[in-house]
């Protein structure tokens, strides 16, 4: 009975190993396995709109003084500008006292191998 689970055993990891070795070989197979999405979620994700996304606020040199922030819209949008004003109990800005400083703004295109060009504006304050 031993030498059965023994044996029993000894298949099954050859049969676990030859697996592996057969799933790693299958992922050198001499395409990509980039999928085409046709979802309207992974649309908004990739290709980006005339509203910012992808907003990014970034440490500078003095933090407690100020700070920078990058967005990307589509191309449309050829130039961006950012509002700063004090925080209220509300949403609403102080009109009278909003600051508005122009973001510095590149277009930029990439393509990688399979996936779709993707065009966008990236703009920096």
């Amino acid at each position: 009975m031993m030498k059965i689970k023994n044996n029993l055993g000894i298949l099954v990891m050859t049969l676990a190993l030859s697996l592996a070795v057969k799933a790693q070989k299958a992922e050198h197979h001499g395409h990509s396995h980039y999928e085409e999405h046709d979802t309207i979620t992974f649309h908004k994700l990739l290709y980006p709109s005339r509203t910012p996304d992808r907003i990014i606020a970034n440490l500078t040199v003095d933090p407690a003084h100020s700070f920078g922030v990058n967005w990307r819209t589509d191309q449309q949008v050829e130039k961006g500008v950012v509002e700063v004003a004090l925080a209220t109990d509300g949403p609403e800005f102080l009109l009278r006292e909003v600051r508005k400083i122009d973001a510095v703004s590149q277009q930029f295109e990439n393509q990688n191998r399979n996936e779709p060009l993707v065009k966008a504006t990236y703009h920096s304050a």
